[in-house]
């Protein structure tokens, strides 16, 4: 018997030798193998007992051979290599392994027949064919006894069965036919074949297919002129339809497969022949994967087929004695288990390597897991140039992430052109790390801001025939440039038309980065420039795409509150505004209409990364804007100081620049004192009030009792509805007073579809008119009325018509309610009414003193921040499609543009005033009463300094303050050093040499205002001021106190006179404590003539 080796057997030529290569082999007989059992004794010694082959299919038999294969290698000991007698008879037992395959590699007629039928079938063909002689191709087995007797199944071995039934294949005897040469070729007169073509005997590979196929014995003689389809149809026949593959043989030949195809086949499979191509079907035996005669295989090659592209491997015969085939194979067993050997060190060894690194990347993963998004600050910028100060962050930064490479990804933002530092993600380790260098000023968490979210110019009589825009406009001298930290701008707004304004002014470094649905030509005379920011929200909150909401990646305006707060500052004039159908026209205009626009976009969603309003800032200075207006804030702590809070840092380099910056309060006044934000002494802090004009709507009851209320409804109720109490309508298991607040998931929509719901309102921040009408909206229902009790300030437009009413109001609702089974009611359109007993705090107005310095009296000034009607996006993503393009809105977010107008109308008429001089002229001339005269007050009672500042904006009489309080860095210095901030950092921050005085007290900075913390018994306070009256102006002042409960006040001295020449003096203020209160106590100090009244307001937290 002649054996087949694939030729990943054959040991390649480069392989390392076996260290056994030069040892002689012993001779080697037969070794004992399952395969030379006859198949009773494989039943009975190897099999499972109770188990019958002859009942099992070929797929079973085949599992049952591995199996006892299996168990005679364990039992042969196969691990050890180094003895040659092992190795020879681990060789011998695999002599004729088959090679573990699914039963899919058998022809299905095969598989699923039993050993019985098998063997049927062998012996039935064997029958049929000739003892002796026969064809000289046919393969036949040559058993002189065959012919007297034949073997029974259980007589035959395990080999000859495998073999005979196409299992094991041996090699077919081809007739000197075979041998001959082949070419281009023509065959039997067929056209489908080239005219030197010499037909050659083959096989069938056929796997399947019908047409013309013919299931034949497993050992079978094709008939001549039949075609075997080999593999999947490929071939064309004459009449162009596709057939299986196949080749005529000019003679018969014996082959093992199990189906052969006639030449008019179809789809059976691919193959070699006088019509079709070549294709490859499903291997016959797990042994032998093409059922193909070797001769046939080699022959085949000779066609200039790839044999190995079609079996996996081509097959090489060797002749011999069974010793030396096993001797060779035993070499080569050594050599492929050595070479086996090192690829699994190798494998072993990359493994290795792979878990070492899946290993260090868990711990960055770990690492990045616990990594936040810190702001390194490092004072005032020192170095060269903006690439020093990069390069010099990144080396501090891979001091502590491993290296520069590192520290680029881990980097979010350099601050190197006003300031130095940078925002990085660290791990809290490395935060505390790099906080100990000596250029490190420091180390501090980015926190999320959030939003603080016209007759007003009108109601300050700012538009009269002397009024501050009537008799100056910025159109010549000095171009201001106003510096805009919001979400963005709707550049399309009437409000931003940039008719009538000259050219950029020349000092302007900035730029206009252009972005989704943001083009440069958005950028115009009036927004001269547009940057934004999203790296450091990215960073805290996640990409923007993740947050479920549609968003403009640009400067464009994607949430209103940035057009809004825009127009309010700087917005142009314009006229006939048809807000509300049957209200009067109204005109909106910006404090500054002639001021230009920079826009820094750093919100997004309502909420703003303190990385890139810091990043702004730092753009913002080094583009020579002339202040900075930024609606949005966060809740003071108790662990902030300075040094550590981003917005104070920013501000800081901003009014060391020049540059004044006008933030918001805070909307968290209903929550008490000390939550006043933004409140750094060098920022100009804004409260809100409201103005003399309402929208009121009225509601008419079915019984013909009608009472106002407010709201901006364009559209009333179509007629009348039933009214339900929200407490009335409470979904299972929800109390009556949860149901009655109309919060989300609270109420049976069942019960308000098609009715008007009377909702109440709690004393709280976050409870808000607009979420109540969007549930009530949610679950059908037509309108909705509020009781509200702290005095109906703030109303919204909403989706259905809205009214809320004062207690009155919800006691005339409540008798009808209970008067009548079906109550009815409807909701009329609104109308716009002037009322007087304005200015008036704020309720959700933040109120001091400032958790960290209380002698810092915050906010400085209160300004409209009430129903205030400015621009809006005309088309909003979180609005309607068609929304209008202005829009009322409440908040500190819309007082804080009021002053930054009259901020930049200052400037544009004194350009070289310092920050502080321009904040002193704003808050020494405000208001501290309303439109009649009273006092101005709070939902509490009369307003305090902590509730309003200095007072209510005075836009006219800002513009000529007469005295200012200036303060410089030097000032700042001093008050920092009584703050505990060491030498090496105030020098890192205010460069050169420094040094504290021994004795600093935080109220003796120059202010316009003074504040004392805790007064025991008295105590002395210095103040300096400026003259900046006009030519012809009166130059004495003298001094009026309104001493607080308790105290008594005295001024040293008392008349300041400036017709010396001298610009600047000082005076001292005397505090002595004549009760002992224990609470705070307030007054006012004024300087005044004829023309001008300077008042600072005193607020004394504790008197002791």
């Amino acid at each position: 018997m002649k054996m087949v080796f694939t030729e990943c057997e054959i040991i390649s030529k480069g392989e390392v030798e076996s260290p056994s290569k030069n040892q002689p082999f012993p001779s080697l007989g037969r070794q004992t193998s399952i395969y030379s059992l006859t198949l009773d004794e494989f039943q009975n010694t190897l099999c499972e007992s109770g188990k019958n082959f002859g009942s099992m299919n070929m797929d079973e038999f085949l599992s049952s051979i591995w199996t006892a294969e299996e168990n005679q290698n364990q039992n042969s000991n196969p691990a050890t290599t180094t003895s040659n007698s092992n190795n020879l008879q681990l060789l011998a037992s695999e002599q004729l392994s088959l090679t573990r395959q699914g039963s899919l590699t058998l022809p299905p007629p095969l598989c699923q027949k039993t050993v019985e039928e098998v063997w049927s079938e062998i012996h039935k063909s064997q029958q049929e064919q000739p003892p002796n002689g026969g064809d000289s191709n046919n393969n036949v087995d040559q058993n002189p006894g065959s012919a007297q007797r034949q073997l029974t199944i259980g007589e035959m071995t395990l080999e000859d069965f495998l073999v005979r039934a196409g299992v094991v294949r041996e090699q077919c005897n081809v007739g000197p036919s075979s041998q001959q040469q082949y070419g281009s070729y023509q065959n039997n007169n067929n056209p489908g074949v080239g005219p030197s073509f010499v037909s050659r005997p083959m096989m069938s590979l056929g796997g399947g297919g019908s047409g013309g196929n013919i299931n034949m014995p497993t050992y079978q003689t094709l008939p001549q002129g039949s075609v075997g389809g080999v593999g999947a149809s490929s071939g064309y026949m004459g009449n162009g339809k596709r057939s299986g593959g196949g080749y005529t043989p000019s003679s018969s030949m014996v082959c093992y497969s199990g189906r052969v195809g006639n030449a008019s086949g179809g789809g059976g499979g691919a193959g070699y022949g006088p019509v079709q191509g070549l294709g490859m079907g499903s291997p016959v035996s797990p042994v032998s994967s093409d059922g193909m005669c070797v001769s046939q295989v080699d022959e085949m090659n000779q066609y200039g087929m790839d044999m190995v592209g079609m079996r996996g491997g081509r097959k090489r015969i060797i002749d011999g004695p069974v010793e030396k085939v096993v001797e060779r194979r035993q070499r080569r067993m050594i050599k492929n288990r050595e070479s086996a050997a090192r690829s699994r060190a190798r494998k072993q060894a990359y493994t290795v390597e792979l878990e070492a690194e899946l290993n260090q990347l868990k711990e960055e993963n770990a690492q990045l897991k616990h990594a936040l998004h810190y702001i390194v600050y490092m004072g005032t910028h020192s170095l060269p140039n903006s690439e020093a100060v990069i390069s010099s962050n990144h080396e501090l930064l891979a001091s502590v992430v491993g290296s520069v490479g590192d520290a680029h990804q881990a980097t979010v933002h350099h601050y190197h052109k006003s300031f130095r530092g940078f925002s990085a993600m660290l791990t809290p380790e490395q935060a505390n790390q790099i906080e100990k260098s000596d250029s490190v000023i420091s180390v501090f968490e980015s926190t999320l801001h959030k939003l603080h979210t016209t007759r007003s110019w009108e109601f300050m009589q700012a538009t009269g025939n002397h009024s501050i825009f009537s008799n100056f406009a910025v159109y010549g001298d000095y171009d201001v440039i106003i510096g805009h930290m919001d979400s963005g701008i709707w550049p399309e707004a009437p409000s931003f038309d940039p008719s009538g304004l000259g050219p950029v002014p020349s000092r302007f470094k900035g730029e206009c980065v252009t972005g989704e649905n943001f083009y440069s030509w958005h950028c115009n005379r009036k927004l001269i420039g547009a940057r934004y920011y999203y790296e450091g929200f990215e960073r805290s909150v996640g990409p923007l795409e993740s947050i479920g909401r549609k968003f403009y990646r640009s400067s464009r305006d994607d949430f209103g509150h940035g057009s809004h707060t825009a127009s309010t500052a700087a917005g142009s004039l314009v006229t006939n505004i048809p807000f509300i159908r049957g209200t009067s026209t109204q005109i909106a205009r910006g404090g500054a209409p002639n001021a230009r626009l920079a826009i820094y976009k750093v919100c997004w969603f309502n909420y703003c990364s303190i990385s890139d309003i810091m990043k702004a800032f730092d753009d913002a200075i080094h583009d020579k804007v002339d202040l900075i207006t930024i609606s949005v804030g966060a809740k003071p702590n108790q662990n902030m100081v300075y040094t550590n809070d981003g917005f104070s840092i920013a501000a800081f380099h901003a009014f060391t620049n020049g540059i004044l910056t006008s933030a918001s309060a805070g909307n968290d006044g209903l929550l008490g004192s000390f939550t006043v934000e933004n409140s750094a002494p060098w920022t100009l802090t804004v409260a809100a009030s409201s103005i003399s004009r309402d929208f009121v709507s009225t509601v008419q009851l079915g019984n013909g009792i009608a009472f106002e209320g407010y709201g901006i409804n364009r559209f009333q109720t179509n007629g009348y509805y039933g009214v339900i109490a929200a407490g009335y309508a409470a979904l299972n298991g929800v109390s009556t007073e949860a149901a009655s607040f109309c919060k989300e998931n609270t109420l049976n929509i069942e019960r308000i579809r098609g009715k008007i719901v009377v909702c109440s309102m709690k004393n709280e921040v976050n409870d808000v008119v607009e979420e109540k009408a969007k549930v009530v909206a949610a679950g059908g229902g037509v309108g909705i009325i509020l009781v509200d009790g702290n005095g109906l300030e703030t109303i919204y437009e909403n989706s259905i018509p809205t009214c809320v009413i004062n207690q009155q109001g919800a006691r005339s609702l409540q008798d009808y309610l209970f008067s009548t089974r079906e109550p009815m009611a409807r909701i009329s359109r609104s109308m716009e009414k002037l009322n007087t007993k304005h200015p008036m705090v704020a309720s959700f107005s933040s109120k001091g003193p400032d958790k960290l310095t209380p002698e810092s009296i915050k906010p400085d000034i209160t300004a409209p921040g009430v129903n205030i009607l400015a621009a809006w996006p005309s088309f909003s993503l979180t609005n309607n499609v068609n929304a209008p393009t202005f829009h009322v809105d409440s908040g500190t977010s819309m007082a804080c543009p009021h002053v930054s107008g009259v901020a930049a109308m200052v400037k544009a008429l004194h350009p070289n005033w310092s920050p502080a001089e321009i904040k002193s002229a704003l808050m020494t001339t405000a208001k501290q009463f309303d439109d009649t005269g009273e006092p101005i007050r709070s939902i509490m009672g009369l307003a305090t300094p902590f509730d309003m500042g200095s007072g209510h904006l005075d836009p006219n009489a800002a513009l000529n303050p007469g005295l200012v309080y200036d303060m410089g860095k030097e000032d700042v210095f001093y008050f920092l050093c009584d703050h505990g901030i060491n030498e090496r950092m105030l020098q890192n921050i205010f460069g050169g040499t420094t040094y504290c005085p021994r004795q600093t007290r935080p109220y003796d900075l120059n202010l316009p205002s003074i504040g004392i913390n805790n007064l025991n018994g008295g105590t002395s306070v210095s103040r300096r001021v400026t003259y900046r009256g006009k030519e012809n102006d009166p130059t004495v002042f003298e001094v009026e106190i309104e001493h607080p409960e308790g105290v008594y006040v005295e001024v040293h001295p008392n008349v300041l006179d400036f017709s010396d020449g001298q610009e600047t003096k000082t005076f001292m203020v005397n505090f002595y404590v004549r009760e002992n209160l224990g609470r705070p106590s307030y007054g006012y100090l004024t300087w005044y003539n004829r023309v001008h009244t300077v008042r600072s307001p005193i607020a004394i937290i504790n008197v002791a």
